[in-house]
């Protein structure tokens, strides 16, 4: 739970990072033009600051998740029934209340620690499956941003370009080509966290007895390989994000190449009225109410960074 806690800390420092780039991003571009894509092919008109606000949403979404999850400490003895603190109490002390001495024991050892107080939890498993659901919820948010910029950074549409790094991306065999490292890099992460927490959540529904044989064990290394991808995709998200490139010429001209206003003329029709001089319905809106969810949750983020300096990640 120590680990966790850490990891959770560097997370939430990682996250108010990749919240102000994003706020950035959005700002600048709320309003540069380009295509929205459904099922591979062009759609409406959008913006790069609606898109980048729907990635902005989702990193929230993140930030919320890692707030909620607990690292309690887990002191219950053998079996979870803390016999020998309370018996080691009745045998050597003169307290009226062996039981009450040793559950205050816990809490002092929980509280020097840091960490939450609960009752032993030795075969009901939340803590590890909750943290682990937080950090595959960020996982899928990072890939998802991943995901969009390896497709808008194919050369056919060139829309959004990853920062340039030494030695990053050549081909030994291609010397034109400079592969979006990064967003691979993440993607691998995404794709492959979920099934590290499906393992966990196995090992919760067999945690029998009052310590599993093999369920419990198999926790350990897949909960530090969890911890120890998220982190680093983590952080190349963040470099990702703080160093993007925005072609908006190139959005421009994409969404000029396809006439991607028939519904909007076939809205106009229906109501007897010329259309609007654009189609972008509310998004000035929704950009607006993403931008404030930011703003809400920085803070919070930004606070629990600078109380948490002396956590690290084991």
């Amino acid at each position: 739970m120590l680990g966790v806690r850490g990891v959770v800390d560097h997370l939430n420092r990682l996250v108010a990072e990749q919240l102000l780039a994003l706020t950035g991003l959005v700002a600048v571009h709320r309003g540069t033009p380009m295509v929205a894509r459904t099922l591979t092919q062009h759609a409406a008109p959008t913006t790069f600051g609606a898109k980048a606000a729907g990635w902005l949403d989702g990193v929230v979404d993140a930030a919320e998740r890692l707030a909620a999850v607990a690292t309690p400490a887990q002191f219950g003895g053998a079996v979870g029934t803390r016999a020998a603190a309370t018996e080691l109490v009745a045998l050597r002390t003169e307290a009226p209340d062996a039981a009450d001495v040793s559950e205050r024991l816990a809490r002092g050892a929980a509280a020097t620690l840091g960490l939450a107080v609960r009752p032993p939890w030795h075969t009901t498993r939340t803590p590890v499956t909750a943290a682990a659901d937080a950090l595959v919820c960020c996982t899928d948010s990072w890939g998802r941003i991943a995901s969009d910029v390896v497709t808008l950074a194919r050369p056919e549409i060139g829309e959004l370009g990853e920062p340039a790094g030494e030695n990053r991306g050549g081909s030994s065999s291609m010397p034109h080509k400079r592969n979006p490292v990064l967003s691979i890099l993440i993607r691998r992460a995404a794709l492959s966290a979920p099934q590290l927490a499906a393992t966990l959540h196995t090992a919760a529904a067999l945690a029998h007895d009052e310590r599993p044989d093999g369920a419990w064990h198999a926790e350990w290394d897949t909960l530090r390989i969890l911890a120890r991808r998220t982190v680093v995709a983590g952080s190349q998200c963040g470099e990702l994000l703080s160093g993007l490139t925005v072609h908006a010429s190139r959005m421009a001209e994409n969404l000029a190449a396809t006439d991607v206003l028939g519904e909007q003329r076939a809205i106009a029709e229906l109501a007897g009225r010329p259309p609007s001089p654009d189609y972008l319905g509310a998004v000035d809106r929704l950009i607006d109410h993403s931008l404030d969810r930011a703003r809400l949750t920085l803070p919070r983020l930004v606070a629990t960074a600078d109380g948490d300096q002396s956590h690290s990640v084991r």
